[in-house]
């Protein structure tokens, strides 16, 4: 659909490029350090320190599903929240330091650990992690969501936010190869360093939305939130249509991918490099920045498709652009077939920031549909819940990862010289699942009903409302 002079975006309902800047130097901070984690995890805890990956991935598992539970219970503390500063910046303020000081803890274990030890420091601090990362990234997703009630400015400013989140993040796809270089002593060491300076440089960013962003102020209808019982609010959320198609998308695609994201890691290094982790790590570098530059540039793309075919047609293209990546999987994992990989890689990153674009900017429509019906705004709720059902899609897949790993005959100290099956086996493990998940979420997609004009009526009815005395 193409924008018509009514549903230009009025000069009152723009966010200013800073804000913008800010919003995505927070979600880069805290997208950056769970990436971080999720990208070391078996490299370092696996392949360096030994811990079978049946264990790390029962701990995944563990630290994830903590995580999203305690997701459900921030987003409704924040809507909740009054001061004189706001609903969101205080927490975001406050939560942004142990955020980021939690992540560095996981990786300054000592040299000589034994497995029991490291498991207990890796699910120690990953909960702690967690808990605090739960306090920042909810309240500062529903900041973004909130920023402004113009249909398409949620997807530019979506756009901004996904670009510094996955521009940022280029710097993760290079930790594992900083940390294997020979500048370091050894591979523990260039851990406390390459990890300990990452998190000093988010924490500095992490603090950017609290400072720089102003909060919308609240309307008297939105007082009604106050003293909402947590589970009949909850409830309300499950009775809305679209939001369940949006959660189903979610799910549907964090699984299909999570549950395979590390087989990239394994298959680079034992397939196509047959066990030189040197070079491996060299390419897996180059691999994540293909991902990455992919990612930022899709931001771009899919912003200006969203405005010329909606973001339901939008969001199905993405999932198109995930099954040609599954498919081409088919074709390049090959031994010796450096390179080829770049080619799953950039159509992964292109896709999932597709998704991630069109879902995140649908969840602001949503959330202003349902204040229209209830006179709440409950923000926070709506994005803890869909927070909670990507950890959820998210630790299932990284609980079941390691099994199939496990299951398909990997094993660690036979480095180089793993079984053929074995490497096949992982190799369509890895089509199969995001396949799947791609096909689920085109179909899905097809029963959104949210379009843009019915976006546009919201805004104008909200705005007769807020306007009468």
């Amino acid at each position: 659909m193409s924008v018509h002079a009514s549903q230009k975006t009025a000069q009152r309902d723009r966010i200013p490029a800073s804000e913008k800047l800010a919003l995505g130097l927070g979600q880069a901070a805290a997208m950056g350090t769970h990436n971080a984690l999720t990208t070391l995890a078996n490299p370092v805890y696996n392949v360096m320190m030994g811990m079978s990956p049946v264990y790390l991935s029962v701990l995944t598992g563990i630290q994830r599903i903590w995580d999203a539970f305690l997701d459900l219970f921030v987003g409704q503390f924040s809507d909740h929240l009054r001061t004189r500063w706001g609903r969101r910046r205080p927490v975001i303020l406050i939560a942004a330091l142990p955020m980021t000081v939690g992540f560095a803890s996981i990786w300054f274990f000592p040299r000589n650990m034994g497995e029991f030890a490291l498991l207990l420091n890796f699910l120690t601090f990953s909960l702690l992690f967690y808990t605090f990362h739960s306090f920042y990234s909810v309240p500062l997703t529903a900041l973004q969501v909130e920023a402004t009630s113009d249909y398409h400015e949620r997807t530019r400013v979506a756009s901004i936010v996904g670009i510094c989140t996955w521009a940022f993040s280029l710097s993760n796809q290079w930790l594992y190869p900083l940390i294997q270089s020979k500048v370091f002593v050894d591979a523990v060491a260039g851990v406390r360093w390459v990890v300990g300076t990452s998190a000093a440089v988010y924490a500095v960013m992490a603090f950017a939305p609290a400072l720089f962003v102003r909060e919308r102020p609240l309307a008297d209808s939105a007082e009604r939130n106050k003293g909402e019982p947590f589970f009949h609010a909850l409830r309300e959320t499950w009775h809305n249509k679209d939001f369940l198609i949006l959660l189903g998308v979610r799910s549907v695609s964090q699984l299909g991918y999570s549950i395979v994201a590390i087989l990239s890691f394994y298959l680079n290094c034992y397939l196509v490099h047959g066990g030189d982790l040197r070079a491996a790590s060299v390419i897996q570098g180059w691999l994540g920045t293909s991902y990455v530059v992919a990612s930022v540039a899709a931001f771009w793309m899919f912003r200006l498709l969203a405005l010329r075919l909606g973001k339901q047609r939008t969001l199905q293209i993405a999932a198109g652009v995930l099954i040609v990546g599954a498919i081409a999987k088919v074709i390049v994992y090959q031994p010796g077939w450096r390179w080829p990989q770049l080619i799953v890689t950039a159509t992964n990153g292109a896709a999932i920031a597709g998704i991630s674009l069109m879902t995140t900017s649908m969840l602001a429509d949503i959330v202003s549909e349902d204040e229209l019906k209830t006179s709440r705004r409950r923000e926070g709720l709506y994005c803890s819940v869909i927070s909670w059902m990507d950890k959820v899609g998210s630790s299932t897949g990284a609980l079941l990862s390691g099994f199939l790993l496990v299951g398909a005959g990997f094993d660690v100290k036979l480095g180089g010289h793993q079984a053929a099956m074995t490497l096949q086996l992982m190799k369509w493990i890895y089509v199969a699942f995001p396949l799947v998940g791609a096909v689920i979420t085109v179909l899905l997609a097809h029963f959104y009903t949210l379009t843009e004009a019915r976006a546009y009526e919201v805004k104008r009815a909200l705005e007769i409302r807020q306007a009468q005395p």
